[in-house]
Parts: structure tokens; sequence; C-alpha cells
């Protein structure tokens, strides 16, 4: 009896290792995997991150743009306002002598 039994516990012996074999791969296979959901998760954040820096500074380009233009704007304009102040200044020094003069005669 214990002739006919070595066969069986040889195929026992033999599936349990089987069993045991792919129980290792399964957690395997699972720590790879988490691994690999750990890598792609540092890729995506990596990624975002040096997203939200190229929009920060695409956002801190626009704002230095819009004031750079403000600035030569707001400079045209005083020129223009100046030019102008002087004009009107010449133009009412211009009557008042005129009209000093009108009076005299």
């Amino acid at each position: 009896a214990e002739a006919g039994a070595a066969p069986l516990r040889a195929k026992l012996d033999a599936a349990v290792a089987e069993a045991n074999d792919l129980r290792a791969r399964v957690a395997e296979t699972a720590a790879g995997a988490g691994d690999a959901q750990l890598r792609k998760l540092a890729s995506l954040r990596e990624e975002l991150e040096l997203k939200r820096s190229k929009d920060l500074a695409d956002a801190h380009q626009e704002l230095q743009e819009a004031q750079d233009t403000w600035t030569r704007k707001e400079g045209e304009l005083r020129e223009a306002a100046h030019v102008e102040i002087t004009k009107l200044q010449a133009a009412l020094a211009e009557a008042t002598a005129r009209a000093l003069e009108a009076a005299r005669d």
C-alpha cells in the first residue's frame, strides 16, 4: 500500500509545488503591476508639474508683455497729451496777445 501511495504522494507534492509557483508568480505579477502603476502615477505627476510650470511661465510672460504694452501706450498718450497741451498753450498765448493788441487800438 505504501508503494502505491508513493506515486500519489509525488503527484500531490508536484501539485503543491505548482500551486506554490503559481502563487509566487501571481504575487510577483501583482507587485509588478503595482510598481508599474506607481511609475505611471509618478510619470503623470511629473508631466502635470511640468505643464503647470510651463503654464505659469506662459502666464508670467503674457503678464509681462501686457505690462510692457501698457507702459508703452501710457508713454505714447502722455507724449500726445503734452504735445496738445503745448499747442493749446501757444494758441492761448497768441489769442491773448491779439486781444491785448486789439484792446490797445
